[in-house]
Parts: structure tokens; C-alpha cells; sequence
């Protein structure tokens, strides 16, 4: 990323199109991926029931789509229960695809890992620099779609979640 004070400075990025196709590799993932959502009207029980979601869903006609779903989260390295003296705080973005059921989304074997910046690095850089490579592909995705086995997927980002 750049040079601080003679020292290195990194931001680690793991791009989301190479993740996304290993992840389709498992046939239970790519089931997922292939069937269609259904929701009755009027009951809300997953996050394909909303009218966000279905303005999503609009742009990409009747096919279905792979949903990005990404959660941002801090952390201290040295003391992850501690009061994050941003000493050794790092920020990290991981993914998920939304195209998973509902209880398995957030088990943590299914939760990748996007990006790792240290919080000062993110503060001292700033927003724009560092989630740079993530937009610009989440943007490739949403108007070029992802080729996987000849087969061509609409991606779309759905939400971004974070604790605070």
C-alpha cells in the first residue's frame, strides 16, 4: 500500500472472484446457488422477504443471482476481549453469499475473509485508499457477471453489515 516512516505498510486484500469460484466448486454450494428463492407475501423471514431486496433482484431480471453479503468487523490482535487500544487493532472485511440458507450464513466456515488493514493504517489512509481494489471489482461484478463452467452468474451486493 505504501511507505510509512521507512516502514512498510500493508493492506491485505484476497479478491472476491477467485473466492467465489472456489467456493462454487462444492456442488452443495452451487445447489444453493442454482435454486430459486421464494417468499410468501407479506411474512418476513429472510432477507430476500424485503423491498430492498427485491429492487436488487429487479436489475437483474427473472434469473437468479449470486448475493454478496459483506461484514466489516475491528478487532485487537493482542487482547480480543480487551478495550481496543488501537495499538494492535486490525479492521477486517469477510464475506458471505447470500445464496446460502439462512442458518448456515453466518457459521464461520462459510464466513471469507476479503480484507485485513490495520486501523491505524485505514484512518491515516483513509476509506477511499484502502477499500479502493474491493470497489472497483464488487463494481466489475455487478456489470460484467462472473463466468463459472461456461455458466455466466449476475453478482450483486446486497448488503454490508458491521457491529456498530
Amino acid at each position: 500500500m505504501g511507505i510509512l516512516s521507512g516502514k512498510p505498510v500493508f493492506c491485505h486484500y484476497i479478491p472476491i472472484t477467485e473466492t467465489i469460484k472456489r467456493l462454487l466448486t462444492d456442488d452443495a454450494v452451487m445447489q444453493c446457488c442454482l435454486s430459486q428463492k421464494t417468499s410468501q407475501l407479506g411474512v418476513y423471514e429472510d432477507l430476500c422477504d424485503g423491498v430492498v431486496y427485491s429492487k436488487i433482484s429487479q436489475t437483474v431480471g427473472l434469473t437468479g443471482f449470486l448475493e454478496i453479503l459483506l461484514y466489516q468487523d475491528a478487532f485487537e490482535v493482542v487482547n480480543p476481549l480487551g478495550s481496543a487500544k488501537k495499538v494492535h487493532k486490525m479492521v477486517a472485511v469477510y464475506m458471505v453469499l447470500g445464496n446460502l440458507p439462512y442458518h448456515a450464513r453466518m457459521k464461520t466456515d462459510n464466513l471469507q475473509l476479503v480484507m485485513l488493514c490495520r486501523d491505524i493504517d485505514l484512518a491515516r489512509f483513509g476509506q477511499r485508499t484502502v477499500f479502493d481494489c474491493l470497489i472497483s471489482e464488487l463494481k466489475g461484478l455487478e456489470q460484467n457477471g462472473l463466468t463459472f463452467n461456461s455458466r455466466l452468474f449476475a453478482v450483486r451486493l446486497v448488503c454490508v453489515l458491521g457491529d456498530n
